[in-house]
């Protein structure tokens, strides 16, 4: 737990000096956007008084919404350092940071701060595809843009790797040599272009709920695709609940972050 809670810190630590480097080189401001009709309004305050930002200076309007991500992230790693140091664990959760990002009036300006590097993987990550039609109905949970998913778990995950630029499918089919599955993350490597696969089992503790995933993981190995190899697997309890920080180790054995 010691070690844990210390690796933790120092990630936190470099994220917020980080974070906190790029606010000392952004414009301040207050920013607002605001949904008018089929478009939208940017307006930001300063020193009380409030300025309307004109179409033409939208380079300053993405840069303001990327301030008012930042300071509410900013919020968020430092509420979570606290938390380490006095040794009190809690839930991840999406908060308004991720909110922002589900916000139509955000999307567009947030967008560009997380555009996967590699035209081909980018590609690939937003064309149609052949996605789960086991009841479409029940993805409602949103992410961004219109990225639906079926859990808060995972939309816990579809944040997370949207945030750090990683290629990923929602629900892509994947013909293995007996059957077709869909996964419920299929990941495109950054640097290399292999594909990895995420796997969140929700309901861990019961038992026909296991079976069935284990029988899952049994369908990959029989092609090939082996847990912590090309396999991501996530697990969550009524006792204990999801955490990212499940998800994170298993993506920097693999050099996805």
């Amino acid at each position: 737990m010691f070690c844990h809670c210390m690796e933790e810190k120092q990630r936190l630590e470099q994220q917020i000096a980080e974070m906190e480097a790029e606010l000392a080189r952004l414009p301040e401001g207050k920013f607002c956007s605001v949904k008018n009709g089929s478009g939208t309004k940017w307006y930001y305050y300063k020193d009380g008084v409030k300025y309307y930002i004109p179409k033409s200076n939208r380079r300053l309007a993405q840069q303001l919404a990327r301030r008012k991500y930042l300071t509410e992230k900013l919020r968020q790693y430092r509420e979570q350092l606290q938390a380490i140091e006095v040794y009190f664990t809690r839930t991840a959760k999406i908060c308004s940071a991720e909110e922002l990002l589900q916000n139509p009036a955000y999307i567009e300006l947030l967008s560009p701060y997380f555009q996967i590097q590699n035209k081909n993987l980018a590609d690939w990550a937003h064309v149609p595809y052949d996605r789960n039609p086991y009841r479409p109905e029940a993805c409602n949970h949103l992410v961004h843009a219109d990225l639906w998913v079926r859990s808060k778990s995972e939309s816990i995950i579809a944040s997370f790797l949207y945030q750090n630029r990683i290629p990923f499918r929602y629900e892509c089919a994947l013909k293995l040599s007996k059957k077709t599955i869909y996964p419920d993350f299929t990941l495109r490597h950054p640097k290399t272009g292999e594909y990895y696969y995420i796997e969140h089992f929700g309901l861990f503790d019961s038992q026909e709920y296991r079976r069935n995933a284990l029988s899952r993981m049994d369908d990959y190995a029989a092609d090939g695709i082996y847990l912590h190899q090309h396999l991501f697997v996530t697990t969550e309890t009524k006792e204990k609940p999801f955490s990212i920080h499940q998800l994170i180790p298993q993506l920097q054995a693999t050099a996805f972050l």
